[in-house]
């Protein structure tokens, strides 16, 4: 299964947190391409935006972030992420944080202090991963049954798109048109009236 992957670290680029999520994926039945592995840092809005463009113009189907996932009090840089991620998602998917986080907290307690969140945007799957080299493992390997899955799900979903029995969404340029259809009929209805 072909899978185009971007990591953004936060709020810098490690090199060994890379090397061990990509290490991690590579025992996964995916073919990987990798778009993007590289830092996102700055404001709140700047990383929305980052993920924004990565799901939307880029056609990533796995989006990871390392980082910025640890609670603080007030806006601070070191939660940053799973704020962001949070609201560009269009479904949040609760319960594969809470899989991970179980799992993960008899071995590693700081588990249970881990924000991050998992969702999907578009057909792209966002899973934010803590700085934690011993999280990122654990998070990975209880997750990746599921995230074939799902990954498999939206590509599927994509494909599929307009087919009987498929959820998909309608393209955005079918949707338009439709509108347009529908105003050029309401013109008319209104002229109509208005020549009566």
């Amino acid at each position: 299964m072909l899978t185009r992957v971007a990591l953004l670290h936060y709020p810098q680029y490690v090199e060994r947190y890379s090397r061990l999520v990509r290490s991690l994926l590579a025992t996964q039945d995916l073919a990987l391409v990798y778009l993007q592995d590289g830092s996102c840092t700055g404001h709140r809005y700047v990383i929305e935006e980052a993920l924004r463009q990565a799901c939307d113009f880029h056609e990533t189907d796995w989006l990871l972030t390392v980082g910025g996932t640890w609670p603080t009090l007030g806006p601070s840089p070191e939660e940053m992420v799973p704020l962001a991620t949070a609201s560009v998602l269009e479904r949040p998917l609760p319960g594969i944080m809470e899989a991970a986080r179980a799992q993960a907290a008899p071995l590693q307690p700081r588990a249970m202090l881990d924000c991050g969140v998992a969702g999907v945007r578009g057909a792209t799957f966002l899973l934010n991963l803590p700085a934690d080299a011993d999280l990122i493992s654990i998070y990975l390997q209880t997750l990746g049954p599921v995230a074939i899955e799902l990954l498999q799900r939206l590509q599927r979903e994509e494909v599929n798109e307009g087919k009987p029995g498929q959820m998909t969404p309608e393209p955005e340029s079918r949707s338009a048109a439709l509108q347009e259809q529908e105003f050029a009929s309401f013109l008319r209805q209104r002229q109509s009236k208005n020549s009566d």
